[in-house]
């Protein structure tokens, strides 16, 4: 026994054994050195009661043991404290086996422990951080649930807003929209295009609201589609081309012969971006020009790079305030008595638009010079560089005669481009000059508005000059400057900012080439409109009786036969009764609403199907989804244009057109 005593005593484990009593046999060096013993023996006739470290727990380790002793079966990883000696407390993993004689019998209990203190620690301390991450979690999900909850109440109470305020401004703009086309004196006529103008300056603070809580939401979503980067240009030069000439100012475009002219992104949302610029442009500018060029870098993978640079000679922007420009609702002027208004959300709602069509916006200002914003965006073309399809342009000679210098510079390398030979002078006397020196000219370009000699007194002194009086003249104006009886004199005008393909249509018919035929125009669409339109039959669902007035005098107006019902289940009883082409359908109608209708509409598939269209003010973009998913086929949202509604029924009736020339269509009545 004293072999072993030594060997055990020897063992690099805290070791010890007692009788059944828990009286202290003996120990190892380590079990001695962490009770604070100078040697082991010092242990021997000791219990749990008389050693100080373990005071507090002597019964709990006593009552281990008799455990252990009474059942003599072994324990193995018992979790006990032990105090030490300094006082501090350490965490042991006990083992515990009985110690029996000869006969088997029980006469006391060896064990072992290992000091798991820091394992406990670690392990208390993992156990505390779950707790909190658990509480953190928790309080997150309580968070978050409150958050969608409270997006939800924002979402909603903006879709119902913008469903209450559209409803009565689609009867402000529409009847006023209808009313200007009656006869009235030009101080009705005025009174009345102030209540248009204000009620489209209204629809476009809602929108820009919208707008904005949709793009805070991460709700708004982006089509993707092939459109004429020079055709979205045009449009949104157009939206400003009033405002800019009522102010004298020049709005002037170019687009990089390099430039591709189908790009595929979302159409829209750029032309909103470039109007919010140009807008902006001729509010903060009152006199000079205005510039739009457009370039491209093609990039990896057939992407490009367009830039779009928006430059004007107005007021510029002071360098203290170019820095929070794209901050919603901030204001280069935020004065109480500032001159300028606006919501201050147009900048942010165009920068965040350009940042998800993969580009940005930045501004060069300076006060009193200008600015300039150069907005980038990065998508894939569809197609190749428009190329010099018009031989008969090539090699003429073009006088362009103009005072404005950027002008000029455009209409050269426009003309250059198509391989003609252009010269270029700042006044009518100038060019009687080249006229008389010899210079021979097979067009000229005349700017209307010029200091000393405008365009149309230069044109009446060619007329009567023996060496141009045969020269095709063509004349660059601003909107509605077109002179009555000038037809023999000027055949031919063109409205500033010029568009290339408008230009390079009249010179080739003055050159005697038809251009390439291409797609159906917008002008050969309206020629025939209102002969197609006049044989559709059309049902209005419509609850709102100003509503049912505004639209059914549009539709009057386009010849279209109308009939009005006011729920959808009156157009379901109506169906039964007629054959209708199209139906314009509300969405949110008492009784039965415009959702519930097409889809029961829908769900006759042996009956005959009308084109739907949704005629809604439910605005939001989940509410076109809806309208599409419940099966209709295109979707307006009020207040109703009536270029709009023409255009999308015109659309129909190209449908139904090509259907008629695929095969016979039955379009008696049921």
């Amino acid at each position: 026994m004293s072999h072993l005593a030594q060997v055990v005593t020897r063992l690099p484990h805290f070791i010890f054994w007692k009788d059944r009593n828990s009286v202290y046999w003996g120990c190892n060096q380590l079990f001695a050195e962490i009770a604070g013993l100078s040697s082991p023996e010092e242990i021997i006739g000791k219990t749990d009661h008389d050693l100080p470290w373990a005071g507090e727990v002597a019964d709990s380790y006593r009552k281990d043991d008799r455990r252990v002793i009474e059942s003599g079966k072994p324990e193995y990883e018992i979790i006990e404290p032990l105090r030490r000696a300094d006082g501090s407390l350490a965490w042991l993993v006990t083992n515990k086996i009985p110690l029996t004689d000869a006969a088997g019998n029980v006469i006391g209990i060896l064990g072992t422990f290992e000091d798991i203190t820091q394992h406990k620690d670690q392990a208390d301390e993992l156990q505390r951080f779950r707790t909190k991450l658990k509480q953190v979690i928790s309080e997150l999900e309580e968070t978050n649930a409150r958050l969608l909850k409270a997006d939800l109440t924002k979402s909603q109470f903006l879709a119902n807003m913008s469903h209450e305020i559209r409803t009565p401004m689609n009867g402000v703009i529409g009847m006023t929209s209808l009313l200007m086309d009656t006869p009235l004196t030009d101080e009705q006529h005025d009174y009345v295009e102030i209540i248009r103008t204000s009620g489209e300056s209204l629809l476009t603070i809602i929108n820009e609201i919208l707008d904005f809580s949709k793009i805070e939401a991460g709700k708004l979503v982006l089509e993707q589609q092939e459109f004429d980067v020079n055709t979205c240009v045009s449009e949104a030069l157009d939206l400003v081309s009033a405002a800019a000439s009522a102010k004298g100012i020049e709005l002037l475009y170019y687009i990089d012969p390099s430039v591709p002219p189908v790009v595929v992104s979302d159409i829209t949302r750029l032309r909103q971006i470039l109007v919010n610029l140009l807008s902006n442009a001729v509010k903060f500018t009152e006199r000079g020009e205005i510039l739009v060029s457009v370039t491209a870098r093609l990039r990896e993978n057939d992407r490009y790079r367009f830039e779009f640079e928006v430059k004007d000679t107005g007021i510029g922007i002071p360098a203290d305030r170019v820095g929070v420009l794209f901050e919603a609702f901030s204001q280069v002027d935020a004065s109480t008595t500032r001159k300028y208004g606006g919501t201050g959300l147009g900048l942010a709602i165009s920068y965040q638009l350009s940042n998800l069509l993969g580009g940005d916006i930045r501004v060069e200002s300076e006060p009193g010079r200008g600015s300039t914003f150069r907005l980038s965006i990065v998508a894939p073309a569809s197609g190749e560089p428009a190329g010099n399809d018009m031989a008969c342009l090539t090699g003429k000679r073009v006088l362009i005669v103009d005072d404005n210098a950027t002008n000029r510079r455009i209409l050269v390398e426009l003309t250059r481009s198509r391989g003609m030979h252009p010269v270029a002078v700042t006044s009518g006397v100038e060019a009687l000059a080249q006229i008389n020196a010899g210079s021979g000219f097979d067009v000229a370009l005349l700017d209307f508005h010029m200091p000393e000699m405008s365009g149309l007194a230069l044109a009446q002194t060619l007329a009567h000059h023996a060496w141009a009086s045969t020269l095709p003249l063509v004349m660059l104006s601003s909107i509605g400057e077109r002179q009555a009886d000038t037809d023999d004199l000027i055949p031919h005008w063109l409205t500033k900012p010029v568009k290339p393909d408008q230009l390079f249509r009249v010179l080739s018919s003055i050159f005697g080439e038809t251009p390439r035929a291409g797609a159906k125009t917008v002008a050969r669409l309206e020629s025939d409109a209102p002969g197609r339109l006049s044989a559709l039959r059309i049902l209005l669902a419509e609850d709102n009786v100003i509503n049912q007035k505004v639209a059914t005098r549009m539709l009057e107006r386009l010849d279209c036969r109308v009939d009005v019902v006011a729920n959808g289940l009156e157009v379901l009883n109506a169906l039964e009764q007629l054959r209708y082409d199209v139906i314009l359908m509300d969405m949110m109608m008492p009784e039965m609403d415009g959702l519930e209708a097409t889809r029961q509409i829908r769900s006759r598939p042996h009956a005959h199907q009308p084109y739907i269209i949704a005629l809604t003010a439910n605005a939001m973009e989940d509410d076109r989804k809806k309208c599409l998913a419940a099966g209709m086929d295109a979707y307006l949202s009020k207040p109703i244009r009536a270029d709009q509604l023409e255009a999308a029924l015109v659309h129909f009736s190209e449908i139904r057109l090509d259907q008629f020339a695929g095969s016979a269509v039955d379009a008696s009545p049921t």
